[in-house]
């Protein structure tokens, strides 16, 4: 029985995971509007959404966890991974029309971590005022 018992353990242990997720920094200084659509045929949903950031606050959308460690990840490490479209709107005297493509890979950073049989990639988004004119 302990025998069964460590094998179980062993077998539920070897699942692991892959993550991926969208941190959407306001570095703004003013509130800010912002708003994602996912794209389907990445994640397998279609959902939109929008959310205030308050100036200093991060917001984090969590893209994919799966079970299974991904083996071939090249697309999740692509900037905006499961995101169709992001807009924003600031709240403020001196903020004008947003200027930038928020997909474009230029303005995001990508890290990631990972173990046996887990992986997590974390992307972020700092909003600026120099994206809005």
């Amino acid at each position: 029985l302990f025998g069964l018992c460590l094998l179980a353990t062993g077998l539920w242990s070897c699942e692991g995971a892959t993550y991926v997720n969208h941190h959407f920094v306001n570095s703004t200084g003013v509130p800010l509007t912002l708003g994602i659509r996912s794209d389907a045929s990445q994640t397998g949903w279609a959902m939109d959404t929008s959310w205030l950031l308050a100036p200093g606050e991060t917001r984090i959308h969590y893209a994919v966890d799966q079970w299974g460690k991904c083996h071939a990840c090249d697309a999740y490490f692509v900037p905006g991974y499961g995101l169709d479209s992001i807009w924003a709107t600031g709240d403020g005297p001196d903020m004008g029309t947003l200027t930038v493509n928020l997909l474009d890979s230029a303005y995001w950073e990508i890290s990631s971590e990972e173990g046996l049989s887990w992986i997590r990639i974390e992307q972020t988004l700092s909003l600026s005022k120099d994206f809005f004119d």
